[in-house]
């Protein structure tokens, strides 16, 4: 099965539902919990604020400094099976063929042409909006080691 994996940071959870709803990736709310719906052919895993540095504790387990945590709602995006085949674009004039298919997503290309880049912790966000309305796309070649790994693992 065809897949592709996006990694994104928004200002808000709120602003990352309304963008994922926008964009077709959640296809309405549940009646029940209110949380969102995953359209086909998505999956959305939500990591929330992750760890910029981790806490550091003494021998006894207490904490020295506390862990810095990243405002940011960071959420990996997967796109599969026909969605992820119609997601196959062509390369942005200037860049080469380099295996990796974020370079050749269409909901990638959307972001990167409407965005400014940007550079988060020494990598490359593709960022849209103003202040609350931020969003970015985080570029994969940058990343050395993906912030959480999807089973199977991940095909940046």
């Amino acid at each position: 099965m065809s897949q592709s994996d996006l990694y994104f940071r928004a200002f808000s959870r709120a602003r990352w539902i309304a963008v994922a709803t926008t964009r077709g990736i959640y296809s309405g709310t549940d009646d029940i919990t209110g949380e969102p719906i995953v359209a086909p052919g998505f999956a959305v895993d939500e990591i929330g604020n992750v760890t910029i540095t981790p806490a550091v504790l003494n021998s006894d387990g207490t904490v020295l400094t506390p862990a810095v945590l990243d405002t940011w709602w960071t959420v990996n995006l997967r796109i599969h099976g026909t969605k992820a085949d119609a997601d196959v674009d062509a390369l942005l004039p200037g860049e080469t063929e380099d295996g990796f298919k974020f370079t050749k997503s269409k909901l990638a290309r959307f972001v990167r042409e409407q965005s400014i880049t940007v550079m988060v912790r020494g990598i490359r966000a593709y960022q849209f909006g103003a202040t609350t309305n931020r969003i970015q796309l985080l570029d994969p070649r940058d990343i050395p080691v993906p912030p959480r790994v999807w089973m199977g693992g991940m095909s940046l």
